[in-house]
């Protein structure tokens, strides 16, 4: 009897720490996306001040469109690392009651029917499941901010370089 008691509980303390994981980890999603779009109005307003200030005059000289192009190429570069944040791998979980993605690829009967079949263990292995490999987006998706960011920063010098330039070049 207190066997049976007994790992009741731990199956209970199991489903709710699936359960608080994967709300933990879905946590980061919100902060991964808000990082992004700083990064991406940060992005626009920078090519948005190039659009402006830099005029057709200036593409014959030298030290405004190099920096120029390296800020715009970085700047590209961070865009193309924030569209592969945006876009995560979404592979596995394949038959999940959890997945979104598996869930949908059911029946709605199929899935009642998988959904009312499923033990409470399986089911908080499944939970368990999809922390792990939610874990392995979110990492993923940070490391591309991260790379976005660094893009971002190091477009910040030529593209204030060539602002600058193209200000003295059109007052001279």
């Amino acid at each position: 009897m207190q066997d049976a008691e007994a790992k009741d509980a731990s199956n209970e303390w199991r489903a709710k720490a699936a359960s608080d994981q994967l709300n933990r980890i879905l946590g980061f999603f919100a902060r991964v996306e808000s990082k992004s779009n700083a990064i991406f109005a940060t992005n626009t307003g920078m090519l948005a001040l190039f659009g402006v200030h830099l005029r057709w005059s200036s593409l014959p000289v030298w030290y405004i469109v190099a920096p120029a192009v390296i800020g715009a190429g970085l700047l590209a570069a961070s865009f193309v690392y924030l569209y592969l944040a945006a876009t995560p791998q979404t592979k596995g979980g394949a038959r999940s009651l959890i997945y979104f993605k598996e869930i949908a690829a059911r029946t709605e009967a199929d899935f009642l029917a998988a959904i009312q079949a499923c033990s409470e263990e399986r089911y908080t292995e499944q939970m368990f499941a999809q922390v792990w490999r939610n874990a392995e987006i979110v990492t993923q998706k940070f490391f591309y901010v991260k790379c976005a960011f660094l893009c971002t920063a190091a477009a910040v010098l030529p593209w204030v370089t060539a602002l600058t330039a193209s200000s003295f070049h059109s007052a001279g």
